[in-house]
């Protein structure tokens, strides 16, 4: 069961965020949830942002053109059908602040673009990315924003990606990942990528017994994905099991480009080696570089999957 009623969106209001506002209303509409709209004003901002916005019954043109985004793209009056409000803090470090408020408010789901300037533009690029990932209290929806020209309308998820190394995490990332194919009556593609060691030409290594074990690990990964599918009490209606060999991130991105995934679902930490992937400079790759939004999940938050 899927209960969001508080959806964030951090901004700096450089431009509207327009990739964030879309998945946003979309699930706001579905559950009935209300939308915070946050800017954090850091101290390099200056005096001019500090007296954004007055909220009524004047409304700054940024916010104005956000609000008229979703109108535009889905037909929905803001104020009307969807509660939307709009939230000023001050904070020299954006994910601390956002990470506090998201607390305060009880926010089950944080949703962000990537796209912005100031103390956000990084947010989801670095190590404030991590910090947020690490600390937020709910999970984190990073759409990534194609650039001010991006216009396309956020559809529901028909295609939904888990990728999972078998770790506590990852099994967690599959439970959002079904419960979110139900809801959305959508295809769901479970990937487990086995990283393979590359030796080099000199290492006395048995190459065909490498591929040997090679297949062994592909044959053994489908039966324990659906091993652990079984031992869900909730079932997706329509799955896919694949295994690959590689890099990790490079064969999640590749995978999602290939398949047209309009959503990733994942962990933040994973098993020996993929703990960097699932938590550091990996992360920021899929996120950069991935064609679609990923939803990051953890084991100890605010669950909005019960």
């Amino acid at each position: 069961m899927i209960q969001i009623r508080e959806i964030l969106i951090p901004t700096d209001f450089s431009e509207p965020p327009a990739a964030a506002i879309g998945h946003a209303a979309m699930l706001a509409e579905r559950f009935g949830a209300r939308l915070t709209m946050l800017h954090v004003i850091t101290a390099k901002e200056g005096k001019a942002a500090a007296e954004f916005p007055e909220l009524d019954p004047a409304r700054d043109e940024e916010e104005a053109a956000a609000e008229e985004e979703v109108a535009e793209r889905f037909g929905l009056q803001p104020l009307q059908r969807l509660q939307v409000r709009r939230e000023l803090r001050h904070n020299a470090h954006p994910a601390e602040e956002i990470t506090r408020f998201a607390a305060e408010i009880q926010s089950d789901l944080i949703v962000a673009g990537t796209h912005g300037r100031s103390g956000l533009s990084h947010l989801f690029m670095g190590s404030l990315a991590e910090d947020l990932m690490r600390s937020a209290n709910c999970p984190v929806l990073v759409a990534r924003t194609a650039g001010p020209a991006a216009t396309e309308e956020v559809m529901p998820y028909l295609q939904i990606l888990a990728p999972i190394d078998f770790s506590p995490d990852s099994e967690k990332a599959l439970r959002y990942a079904i419960a979110l194919s139900q809801l959305f009556n959508a295809q769901l593609q479970i990937l487990h990528v086995v990283d393979m060691p590359v030796y080099p030409a000199h290492y006395a290594v048995n190459h065909a017994l490498a591929e040997q074990f090679s297949r062994d690990f592909i044959t053994l990964s489908h039966e324990e994905m659906e091993r652990w599918l079984a031992g869900f009490e909730q079932k997706p209606r329509r799955h896919q099991t694949h295994v690959q060999v590689g890099r990790p991130y490079h064969e999640i991105v590749k995978f999602a480009e290939a398949q047209d995934i309009d959503l990733i679902v994942m962990g933040t930490r994973g098993l020996s080696r993929l703990q960097e992937f699932f938590l550091g400079g990996n992360t920021a790759r899929v996120i950069r570089h991935a064609p679609c939004p990923v939803l990051v999940v953890k084991l100890n938050e605010r669950d909005f999957v019960q």
